[in-house]
């Protein structure tokens, strides 16, 4: 029996290992690209009730088996010609109350063999309980993905491109020969009033250059609609794709660090003389960092006059830092609104430089995308009347800056979002076909893919749950393969052993001890201490 419930319990023990890799095992294989088999499957609370189901069988078995293991322990050692010192019987005594065991353990008059075999069995008999407590300490919830299709793509933001600036812009402007206006499409004046804050393209995440509460940051990875060629149709019940390590451009946006101490040449008036609606748009380079813009955004309150702004204050100015970095992360997005629903893996962000040249050309977007009048837009429709007419209401209510904030933060991202080498700024770019001419890091897979919440062990955790719980299966069995070799010079051992002790050994107690029969613990251990117990002989 002894030897089926260790048995049992070694089965028990491994199960609970490898029952705890599951979620490890689902990782890989969804880190992989690779279907998952259907016991990867299983859900959080399956695991945990499963795990914890196994854990607390292992442990009352364990009770057990260290209950016998310490009984055919002190029998063996009663068989020895110098018998077992009945303090030691009763420190490995299944009978024995662990306060009593304590006890041994601290008492002055304990000898050391007593108070070795006390602590062994106050420390095996706790491993148990102790070593479940521990294999759920640190566990965390994971998401991971079931696979059902992939195909290659191209996909991600990448660095803003000043090369493609002056050739797209010509090509719009060919497009129309004989047209008197600027060339601005509405696919792209559209989009730039919540850039940073539109799901399908940006997620907002932790700054890396300023930590302060005046500081936030965006995280453009593209999302499905950055991703050629379109997505096939088909898997329904896989409703998100997934697109591993790819690039992806961060932007720092830090408020009220900026002065106004911008030049002439550093800035551009957009509107023009008899509208009230104007605004004056700064950029500079004044920090030394290569990689960060100074920007500044004035209303003019009575428009231009003689080709100057009037920007005094009260006005709802922003100034700003805008520091660029570029990284590389997996994407979740969903496969029917397109919106990002997760970036993880992210690489280590590296500061992307902007040079005088990188400067001109950026600036050169941002006026073919504000100068309302060049593209013949009426004043009220262009992207800076919100500014202008929201004047009286930020005087009133500073804390509506928020919102307006956010749309010149969008303003700022647009070139880098439309002038990188995966979107259209790129003229080489086709809407639905894979080109060849990127660069090797926007060349990956996409996989249609189903998320699974997974309970999941802290490794370090269940490897000290495995030595732990260990100790035990490595003493119980030494203990069986010790008693099986004696098996013939000891007793045949029944369940009760207060009946075995007491018809089966011989104990010998000095005649000078003094009535027992109200003996307590003290007495007890004193009466016992010089005690040793033999094995009766037939």
């Amino acid at each position: 029996m002894q030897f089926l419930l260790v048995l049992a319990s070694s089965f028990l023990f491994s199960a609970v290992i490898v029952y705890t890799q599951v979620t490890d095992w689902a990782q890989a294989a969804s880190d992989a690209g690779i279907a998952l088999e259907s016991n990867l499957k299983t859900d959080a609370s399956t695991t945990i009730g499963i795990v914890r189901a196994l854990q607390a069988i292992l442990a009352a078995i364990s009770s057990i088996i260290l209950m016998n293991s310490f009984t055919y322990l002190y029998w063996g050692l009663m068989r020895r010609p110098q018998g077992l010192s009945y303090r030691s019987l009763m420190a490995l005594a299944p009978a024995t109350f662990n306060l009593g065991t304590l006890r041994i353990v601290f008492s002055s008059s304990s000898r050391f063999s007593s108070r070795a075999w006390a602590l062994l069995s106050v420390l095996l008999t706790s491993l148990p309980w102790i070593s479940g407590l521990v294999l759920f300490l640190r566990t965390s919830f994971v998401v991971i993905y079931d696979t059902a299709h992939s195909y290659e793509v191209t996909a991600g933001v990448g660095p803003f491109n000043s090369s493609y600036v002056h050739t797209f812009l010509g090509m719009l402007q060919n497009s129309s020969i004989g047209y008197d206006y600027r060339v601005l499409p509405y696919t792209y004046y559209a989009v730039v009033y919540s850039l940073v804050t539109n799901p399908m393209f940006s997620t907002v995440t932790e700054p890396i250059w300023c930590s302060q509460t005046n500081c936030r940051s965006f995280l453009f990875s593209g999302g499905v609609l950055m991703t050629t060629p379109w997505q096939p149709r088909g898997y329904p019940s896989y409703p998100l794709l997934k697109v591993p390590r790819v690039p992806t451009l961060q932007l720092d946006f830090q408020d009220g660090r900026v002065m106004t101490n911008f030049t002439e040449a550093d800035c551009d008036n957009f509107g023009s003389e008899g509208v009230n609606i104007a605004v004056r748009l700064c950029l500079a380079n004044r920090s030394k960092n290569p990689w960060s813009l100074d920007a500044g955004l004035f209303v003019c309150r009575e428009g231009i006059q003689n080709g100057s702004c009037n920007a005094q204050s009260p006005a709802p100015n922003f100034t700003t830092t805008l520091s660029f970095f570029s990284r590389q992360a997996t994407v979740i997005s969903s496969r029917f609104n397109s919106s990002v629903v997760s970036v993880f893996d992210m690489t280590t962000a590296q500061p992307v430089q902007m040079s005088e040249g990188d400067l001109s050309a950026y600036k050169a977007a941002l006026q073919w995308l504000l100068d309302f009048s060049a593209a013949n837009i009426p004043a009220p429709s262009s992207i800076i009347e919100i500014f202008w007419t929201s004047q009286d209401q930020f005087e009133l209510e500073p804390e509506s800056y928020g919102y307006l904030r956010e749309h010149f933060y969008s303003i700022l991202a647009f070139p880098t979002w439309l002038f990188n080498a995966n979107n259209f700024g790129n003229i080489e770019l086709k809407s639905n076909e894979i080109v060849r001419s990127l660069p090797p890091q926007f060349y990956t897979r996409a996989y249609f893919v189903a998320p699974y919440v997974k309970f999941k062990f802290n490794q370090a955790m269940v490897i000290l749950f495995a030595v732990l719980q260990g100790l035990v299966l490595l003493f119980a069995w030494s203990v069986l393969l010790w008693a099986v070799r004696i098996a013939h010079s000891i007793p045949t051992i029944s369940s009760y052993p207060l009946f075995d002790i007491g018809f089966k050994a011989a104990v010998g107690i000095p005649a000078t001890q003094p009535d027992i029969w109200l003996s307590g613990d003290k007495e007890v251990l004193e009466y016992t201490k010089d005690s040793t117990i033999f094995a009766k002989e037939e």
